[in-house]
């Protein structure tokens, strides 16, 4: 059994001891997307009490990398986190870590992105096509939205075919040498979402995150 393991069995045991001294309990989502192959996955095999859906989460890069690296090293924080979904909120999503940001469908701006009746408890596939000559899609089992990214200012919403510059909100500048100033790297994570139902505060909640894979983005 691992560490991770065995600090979940003890989190359960806590949160019961917890819940029968009439302490809140503490609320996450167990239940992760399920990862295919590379920008395809499935919602979560179960559900968990206050579950809505899936969370699609991207950030692009100037060099491969520094998306490699924080790919890497978010992963590794996620291990040691000991509930499920904090190191998205803490670290992934955080303006004071990697800062990733939600892909919006066009003309839907609901939360989450992909609903849990989109997603019909795991059994609905969804892939990501992305690509800088036409507009990147999600498919739901045949069916296609296109999905933009989201930036800040008086344009908060920019198509994937729009090249990023110096000062988009999704954008990580290179930390290193940029061998080729044409291309870009798209990373995507996904994540379960709901809301914290069994305290009554409606928080947000995440599951841990899975890699979705990342694409290269020529101008």
């Amino acid at each position: 059994m691992g560490m991770r393991r065995i600090s979940s069995v003890l989190l359960v045991a806590v949160m019961l001891l917890i819940a029968t001294c009439g302490i809140d309990t503490v609320s996450f989502l167990s239940q992760s997307p399920v990862y295919i192959s590379e920008g395809l996955f499935t919602g979560p095999p179960g559900t968990d009490s206050g579950y809505l859906g899936v969370e699609i989460f991207y950030r692009m890069y100037e060099v491969e990398t520094d998306a490699i690296n924080d790919k890497s090293a978010f992963l590794s924080k996620q291990d040691e986190v000991t509930v499920p979904g904090d190191a998205v909120k803490s670290y992934l999503i955080s303006d004071s870590y990697y800062r990733y940001r939600r892909v919006l469908l066009a003309s839907y701006s609901d939360i989450p992105i992909l609903s849990s009746t989109d997603l019909n408890s795991g059994s609905t596939t969804v892939l990501l096509t992305i690509n800088t000559e036409s507009e990147s899609k999600v498919d739901f089992d045949g069916v296609l939205y296109d999905f933009l990214r989201r930036s800040l200012g008086s344009d908060p919403a920019k198509p994937f075919t729009e090249e990023p510059v110096v000062g988009d909100a999704d954008l990580k500048s290179a930390t290193i040498e940029d061998d080729d100033e044409n291309i870009y790297y798209a990373q995507f994570f996904a994540a379960s979402y709901g809301i914290d139902i069994a305290n009554s505060s409606f928080n947000d909640l995440y599951s841990d995150a899975v890699y979705l894979g990342t694409f290269d983005l020529q101008y």
